[in-house]
């Protein structure tokens, strides 16, 4: 497990599941970069200059702030069977498409 191959039977019960669940999560987080980095995917997250693939079917959440308790929430995602094609869902409101310019539009969650 990790760089050493400590024995942790003699810790606490609490730290060996805690251990556990980040092994496990270790894992998972490794066969998501490699399947994002396999290029099973056409979206990508840009942190700076650096760009990660997303796995087939990932959706991606953004919770958008207000000014009051509560928040509104979009998902994105690629249109299943349609890779050209973005999906975009608010779980909070209705959606208002505000175009900008010929590549740009922004989009609001409106509540009623």
């Amino acid at each position: 497990m990790g760089r050493t191959a400590e024995d942790v039977s003699r810790l606490p019960r609490w730290a060996r599941q805690r251990i556990e669940r980040l092994t496990a999560e270790i894992e998972h987080l490794k066969a998501v970069t490699s399947a994002a980095e396999t290029g099973q995917t056409n979206v990508t997250l840009l942190n700076g200059i650096e760009e990660r693939g997303l796995p087939p079917n990932a959706r991606i959440r953004f919770r958008l702030p207000r000014g009051r308790p509560g928040s509104d929430v979009l998902e994105c995602s690629v249109l299943r069977g349609d890779p050209d094609t973005v999906e975009i869902r608010s779980n909070d409101g209705r959606l208002v498409v505000l175009p900008s310019v010929s590549n740009v539009i922004y989009v609001k969650v409106e509540r009623q």
